[in-house]
């Protein structure tokens, strides 16, 4: 057999073949209609669009093409669900661009009349009416109803540069306030493009479906993205206010949230120590306990942190997570841990409340506002330093979390579940507080504070919802995440020990 040099065909799927794929996965498109043709529909030339901007995502993937025929599945089956099963908000989007294009004809129109009348050529004695300009309001011919409804249907796909395109989609995938989002954004780009078109109207005619890439640089577009997603959160602040403090339910994460993320004093290097959380008072306990104990409680955490540093893929991890946290849970219940040694043991943890929690807690208290702690640690731990720290367990407050059993004989003797861990904070667990969510159903306006990534969906587990302002305390390599929790949190509090903010937010909620 003669051997050869040539290098295999490419037969990673192209963008339209992750259309069709896409096409395939859905029950309701005839078989007759999975071959890929020229789109018709806004929702077709929105798939091609999103499909088209995975695919470059994940070219860097060994297996590029599997991550992007799931990105696109995902995002597309998001943006479908929040425009095509309600077209009422799609229409009521359009006729508000609309109307906004219109008041930006009307300033062009009004800004020509007044150029002209300014003129060194016209006659100041003259009372003529100017004419028109022959170059009024051309900007906007491309933007017709069709383009607009592709807008939001492919979260901007089809009009913006790569990089802002990306910052724009991972707000998004926060999935909370995307059509407000998608309009504000749509609003500032039409108005900076209007003031860039009267700026160079003089300039040759630039094709209308171009439009956005002729005037506005990747710099600019990227700016006025940020911009925009700032007055979504002075926007969100705004109706939250308005709505009154009984729509107001607080979400808030406990480790190195509602706790300290670092300790007063300082470690050896002059840097402040690092405070614990709530399972490190197990790892506590299992240094000062049998050997067989202390072992096997070691090569969990060991496994832990081999497996999380290594692993890139958000799914892998959180099925690994799952897995560890039953054998972490299952190892305490083999420990044989009594109440009285584990009160002990999270009383010496350490463990201290951010500045001022006392005061956020007797703010909601006072104005009626129930707040969900919830936590992926150890729910009883919990409890034992809010009783310890505020000299009772908050009356407005319920606790999500993982909780030990013990028996009458005051050992441990199971948990509940399932498990709550970092990665399903979410509706998968919500039923551990489903009757105190239940109570607060009409409740849609949500603060929510973490400290996470993981955090930023805790949300979640409320099934109506109007308005969500996410706070995130960066606590660790902040030039390395700061613009990762920016485009996830609303508002990033950066090595921030206390809770002034949060505090100075809900009087402002509280007094408005």
């Amino acid at each position: 057999m003669r051997k050869t040099n040539a290098n295999p065909p490419d037969i990673s799927p192209t963008d339209r073949d992750i259309v069709s794929m896409v096409h395939l996965a859905d029950p309701s498109v005839p078989l007759a209609g999975l071959r890929y043709t020229r789109p018709v529909s806004v929702a077709d030339k929105a798939l091609v669009s999103i499909s088209r901007h995975m695919t470059k995502l994940a070219l860097s993937s060994p297996q590029g093409w599997i991550d992007s025929y799931w990105l696109t599945l995902c995002f597309n089956k998001l943006l479908s669900k929040i425009f095509d099963d309600e077209p009422q908000i799609l229409r009521g989007y359009l006729a508000e661009v609309k109307s906004h294009i219109k008041s930006l004809e009307e300033k062009i129109r009004d800004q020509e009349v007044r150029q002209h009348s300014q003129s060194p050529e016209m006659n100041s004695t003259s009372d003529e009416t100017p004419a028109p300009s022959k170059h009024q309001v051309t900007c906007f011919e491309g933007v017709d109803d069709d383009r607009i409804c592709l807008w939001f249907r492919s979260a901007g796909g089809f009009w913006l540069c790569e990089e802002p395109l990306l910052r724009l989609w991972d707000k998004i995938c926060t999935g909370e306030a995307v059509g407000i989002l998608l309009k504000t954004v749509l609003f500032d780009l039409l108005t900076a493009v209007a003031q860039q078109w009267f700026a160079f109207k003089d300039s040759p005619q630039v094709p209308a479906d171009l439009i956005m890439k002729n005037f506005l640089t990747k710099e600019m577009e990227i700016k006025i993205i940020a911009r925009s997603i700032e007055k979504l959160v002075a926007k969100k602040i705004q109706q939250i206010a308005a709505d009154g403090l009984e729509k107001i339910l607080y979400i808030v994460d406990f480790d190195q949230t509602l706790s300290r993320s670092t300790l007063d004093e300082n470690g050896d290097n002059g840097v402040k120590k690092n405070a614990k959380n709530t399972l490190d008072i197990i790892y506590d306990f299992a240094q000062k306990s049998e050997e067989h104990i202390k072992n096997k409680f070691n090569a969990i955490g060991e496994r832990y942190i081999e497996y999380m540093s290594r692993e890139t893929d958000g799914a892998k991890k959180a099925k690994f997570e799952e897995k560890i946290s039953v054998e972490f849970y299952d190892e305490i219940v083999n420990s044989r841990i009594t109440y009285d040694k584990f009160d002990h043991f999270v009383k010496n943890s350490g463990i201290k409340l951010r500045s001022k929690v006392q005061e956020k807690i007797n703010l909601l208290e006072n104005f009626g506002i129930p707040m969900v702690i919830f936590s992926a640690g150890v729910g009883n731990a919990i409890e034992i330093i809010l009783k310890n720290e505020l000299k009772d367990f908050p009356k407005n407050g319920h606790l999500i979390s993982n909780m030990l059993y013990f028996n009458e004989e005051g050992i441990v003797s199971g948990y509940t579940t399932p498990l709550i861990h970092l990665y399903n904070k979410q509706t998968d667990v919500a039923k551990h507080g489903e009757d105190f969510l239940k109570s607060h159903a009409d409740r849609s306006n949500i603060i929510l504070i973490g400290d996470s990534l993981c955090d930023i969906n805790m949300d979640e587990i409320v099934q109506l919802k109007t308005n969500v302002l996410k706070i995130g305390f960066l606590n660790f390599e902040v030039e390395k995440l700061l613009e990762t929790y920016m485009e996830n949190f609303d508002i990033v509090l950066v090595e921030d020990q206390t809770m002034d903010v949060p505090i100075d937010l809900l009087k402002m909620l509280c007094n408005k």
